[in-house]
């Protein structure tokens, strides 16, 4: 999983409090690292179309969060464990390696509005009398028997692929730390100071 942890040592802030604003500090430091996180999960959901292709709705819940509370102060930022499989690829530049014995490259096959061959779609091509899987002129796929005896490569097969590195998700995440924990974490504690009962 793709996992950033905030967390803070608020003995020196502590210190400047009197026993009521100490007794007060725990739940406002609980909330102003989960609305840090929330906003750091906002900041990269909206910022992942610019850096990917059409991300998939799918994709785009992988972005989770785990809250703080007032004996835990420390929150997350993380992506679930399916999401994280293919954005660890993009974000470091890893092999993509395939599921099964290659990956499936689009040539002449159509694309889902997200730009991916929609699911179930290489079964149905296996399924229809004009399209084959094979290996014509030392490029294997899925291929298409043209009415002028000519064929058509739908979908290539490739060997594991090195991507370029993206960097992403840890710099959306910690430039939104450091631009909003300050600011929250004051806002929280006034909050709390002013509705608590004394």
């Amino acid at each position: 999983m793709l996992t950033v942890s905030v967390s803070a040592d608020f003995e020196r802030l502590r210190l400047t409090l009197d026993d009521f604003g100490r007794r007060q500090l725990p739940y406002a430091a609980a909330r102003a690292l989960t609305a840090t996180v929330q906003g750091a999960r906002r900041e990269v959901q909206e910022g992942m179309p610019r850096v990917f292709d059409r991300p998939t709705p799918f994709t785009q819940r992988g972005i989770s969060i785990r809250s703080a509370t007032r004996n835990n102060l420390e929150a997350a930022v993380l992506v679930l464990p399916v999401q994280a499989s293919y954005l660890r690829i993009q974000e470091q530049g890893l092999r993509r390696e395939p599921k099964r014995r290659a990956l499936v490259t689009p040539a002449a096959v159509r694309l889902n509005q997200y730009g991916n061959i929609p699911a179930r779609a290489l079964a149905r091509m296996k399924g229809r009398s004009d399209v084959f899987v094979g290996t014509v002129r030392g490029i294997g796929g899925f291929w298409q028997r043209l009415p002028d005896r000519g064929l058509r490569l739908l979908a290539r097969f490739e060997g594991p692929k090195k991507g370029a590195e993206r960097p992403f998700f840890f710099p959306a995440v910690e430039r939104s730390l450091r631009r909003d924990f300050n600011r929250l974490m004051g806002d929280a504690l006034a909050e709390a100071l002013r509705t608590a009962r004394p």
